[in-house]
């Protein structure tokens, strides 16, 4: 995440978010290696060739996948209900907004519709406006509005269907059809509006038809005004005669004001986001709505019946209703109402389940109860508490469906939900419950040897071969068999490759890295395909490149970017494993693209500085970009801080995508500059799959080394505690450098343009490293002022200066 945002500690509060969220500034999304919301083919997906399914998927992907691991197919038709998800960064996400909202949209707005229907029969009225408006107050005394779409589009399409029948029946210019058009012009008022609008009367010697129609318009306006008994009533006398073109539609709309009054009688939201309603009512929609499936009402499709049907019965008795719909989705057999089901089922769990912590990806953050304790992130335990608590609640309603089991258990990643996908797999070896149990199984597990010999049973044609395939090798990898998962691996890629899913690729080039015998193997599978350009750094990079057209702007930022990156896993092995030793022998290497050699190398000879390895930035200095080698020069004393301090894009760490090196001198404007002091905590290299952070051919001697090299490391906090520190303790030992007005003048814009990451800490630690900050830029101030008065940079820092 970007930006940093202080949270003042007030209650104990989860605060959950399913996606990647910032604040303060515009939204900024990792570099995207693996699709972790949608697969990366839908139509590959919905054929059965489902990739590395994910916990993270939406459930309507899961519920698809469900039926090819129960042994089921899905038809043509089937295929056509899935919808995949696009989160905004993805490309993807223009073009099917694109397909789905067409650019001239009134030839499929309903209400334009019936505006040019009625255009060619009388004066043109105002646009029919189809959603209302309710207030409703919460028992806190807390208002807030309700919008709904009252007026659906069946009823404009009925109604143009019915002027142009009419139009035919009485003729263009017939009275009947101009009050006709007034009636209906008086429905279609009370779409937007609490007022009652009713049609007039049929006037005096009106034709029967009309008389029918007027008695139709009145039970219709009735029902849009919420006059639900009165629409009921009306309704229900339309169904009685016998004459009316209306008859069985009538009878279907006496169930439908039922429902409208039953969410109208009880307005509000309950604790799952589902809308209230009057139970009562609800029920004996239910039941009118069975009778008509029997008499089969004119006019009125079975589907219709069964939708609203669907709807009610997943109000009235939601635990049959689930089992229903999940044993029809499930399959094997094919579904005729594929998509409805599938609908139903994805909106309730998601009512249900999205505001709750199951989902693994699911951002939890903690604040003290007391308001008079610091501010601290949750631990482990607290967070495994939470998800366990969860997982634990959801009993009930795991219950009601194999299939719902099933979801919530692939989902969470609580310790009972693998526990009990292990024994339901023990019980009951089935697919699913195989990709349940091994998606989920470490090698601390003592069924994960097991686990291993079950996945070697799914032959390649299986729709979860590719899925159990990829946790088998991860396990081998966690039971310390690196050699075996190297040679299945090897036999593996081709097949993986030939997929043509680039999410399952990076992930299967990220254990062929990790199974590697030497360093040189693993650098040959540390580069993968970026997705999704959509980082920080990638913005960074794009301003630097735009402001560049101004020829009078010069800066050394990289016009072309390499398509392989270094993905999660891969940043994370470079930041938190390898030692400065091996990083040096990474970037002479000829095993990278030379784009990401230089990369490292900028990224180890500022640790070499940090650290004061002055062979191992000799080592790198040739390796660096010649602007700064010309700043720099050789060692790792005053002048190489000084660079560091001149150029925001230097940092001890890779990013994982983009990196921000690659517009290493550019000060960007969010504020992504030099480091945090949170920086070894992540910045992005986490992973949401498990086990993937180790790699098999370090020898103990270079983790020795890396756990001395990251000890060192981790006292020197964040730039400008740690460069402004060692600045002032330079400038006051070394008054009479000419080079120290300008390396104080660069602390001082450092502090301007700091790093500014979202980052959730401790509140003590925070006010003192803030007040670190503040001696810092204090000192500074002063020693330009009373020590270089006349310095161009003492003039050049007086915006940044303050104090002192």
């Amino acid at each position: 995440m970007n930006r940093r945002c202080f949270i003042p500690s007030l209650l104990l509060v989860f605060l959950i978010t399913l996606f990647t969220a910032q604040a303060c500034g515009p939204d900024f999304y990792p570099d995207v290696f693996m699709h972790k919301m949608r697969p990366d083919n839908s139509t590959h997906f919905t054929e059965g060739k489902l990739g590395i399914l994910l916990p993270t998927y939406p459930r309507a992907d899961l519920t698809v996948a469900f039926r090819y691991l129960n042994g089921g197919s899905l038809s043509a038709t089937e295929q056509k209900a899935y919808q995949p998800i696009y989160e905004y960064a993805d490309p993807e996400w223009g073009k099917n907004w694109d397909a789905t909202h067409p650019k001239d949209e009134k030839q499929s707005d309903p209400a334009e519709l019936w505006s040019a229907a009625r255009a060619k029969f009388a004066a043109p009225a105002p646009k029919v406006e189809t959603n209302a408006t309710t207030y409703v107050k919460l028992p806190n005394g807390a208002t807030f509005h309700n919008d709904y779409s009252n007026c659906l589009g069946g009823a404009l399409y009925t109604a143009v269907e019915t002027l142009q029948s009419r139009a035919k029946t009485w003729g263009e210019s017939s009275p009947d059809l101009a009050d006709w058009l007034k009636g209906q012009d008086a429905v279609f008022a009370n779409c937007a509006t609490s007022a009652s609008i009713l049609p007039s009367a049929a006037p005096p010697g009106s034709s029967a038809l009309l008389k029918a129609d007027r008695a139709y318009q009145i039970a219709a306006a009735q029902f849009y005004s919420g006059q639900f008994d009165d629409a009921r009533n009306a309704f229900e006398t339309i169904a009685r005669d016998s004459g009316s073109p209306w008859q069985g539609v009538a009878r279907y709309l006496v169930a439908r004001c039922l429902v409208r009054q039953a969410f109208s009688s009880k307005p509000g939201i309950d604790s799952d986001q589902m809308a209230t309603f009057d139970s009562d009512l609800m029920k004996q929609a239910v039941t009118y709505l069975e009778s008509l499936l029997k008499e089969k009402p004119q006019g009125v499709s079975r589907q219709s019946i069964l939708d609203l049907l669907d709807l009610a019965r997943l109000r009235s008795d939601p635990m049959a209703q689930l089992h229903l719909l999940s044993a029809t989705l499930a399959g094997p057999k094919t579904d005729p109402r594929y998509n409805t089901h599938l609908s139903d089922l994805t909106w309730y769990l998601n009512a249900k389940l999205d505001q709750l912590p199951l989902r693994e990806d699911t951002d939890l953050n903690v604040t003290a109860t007391d308001s008079s304790k610091p501010f601290s992130l949750p631990t482990q335990a607290q967070k495994d508490a939470v998800f366990s608590k969860t997982y634990n609640d959801l009993a009930d309603l795991r219950s009601s469906a194999l299939l719902v089991d099933w979801l919530i258990t692939f989902q969470s990643p609580a310790k009972e939900a693998k526990d009990h996908a292990i024994a339901e797999w023990k019980k009951s070896p089935q697919l699913y419950w195989l990709l349940a149990a091994i998606t989920k199984a470490t090698g601390k597990d003592a069924e994960a040897p097991d686990l291993v010999t079950a996945a070697g049973q799914v032959k390649p044609d299986s729709p979860a071969w590719e899925s159990i395939t990829y946790h088998r090798l991860r396990l081998l990898l966690a039971l310390g068999k690196a050699q075996e998962a190297r040679t299945l691996l090897d036999q593996t890629l081709p097949q993986i490759k030939a997929g043509g899913r680039d999410s399952s690729l990076s992930l299967f080039l990220g254990l062929r890295m990790r199974a590697s015998a030497n360093l040189n193997e693993a650098l040959a599978y540390a580069p993968r395909k970026v997705l999704i350009r959509s980082s920080q750094q990638q913005s960074a990079l794009n301003e630097c490149l735009d402001v560049m057209k101004n020829p009078q702007r010069k800066y050394d930022c990289k016009k072309e970017v390499n398509p392989l990156q270094f993905s999660d896993d891969a940043a994370a092995f470079f930041n938190a494993q390898a030692p400065l030793s091996t990083l040096v022998e990474v970037a002479g290497s000829d095993a990278l693209p030379m784009q990401l050699r230089q990369s490292v190398a900028m990224m180890a000879w500022v640790r070499a500085v940090l650290l004061h390895d002055d062979i191992a930035a000799s080592k790198l200095f040739q390796l660096l970009p010649m602007k700064l080698q010309q700043q720099a020069g050789n060692g790792t004393g005053f002048h190489a801080l000084v660079t560091l301090l001149r150029n925001p894009g230097l940092r001890p760490y890779l990013d994982a995508g983009v990196q921000r090196n690659y517009s290493y001198d550019f000060v960007e404007s969010y504020r992504d500059n030099w480091w945090c002091g949170d920086w070894q905590n992540g910045n992005g290299t986490g992973s949401i799959l498990l086990e993937t952070n180790s790699v098999s051919f370090l020898t103990p001697a270079q983790h020795a080394e890396w756990d001395g090299e990251a000890a060192k490391l981790a006292q020197m906090n964040n730039a400008i505690v740690y460069l402004g520190g060692l600045m002032i303790d330079y400038a006051q030992s070394h008054p009479g450098d000419p080079d120290v007005p300008e390396s104080l003048y660069l602390v001082l814009r450092m502090m301007r343009y700091e790093c500014s990451n979202v980052e959730w800490r401790d509140e003590t630690a925070s006010r003192t490293e803030q007040q670190k900050e503040d001696d810092i830029r204090k000192v500074a101030s002063r020693l330009l002022r009373q020590r270089y008065p006349a310095s161009l940079w003492t003039k050049k820092a007086a915006p940044f200066a303050s104090g002192g």
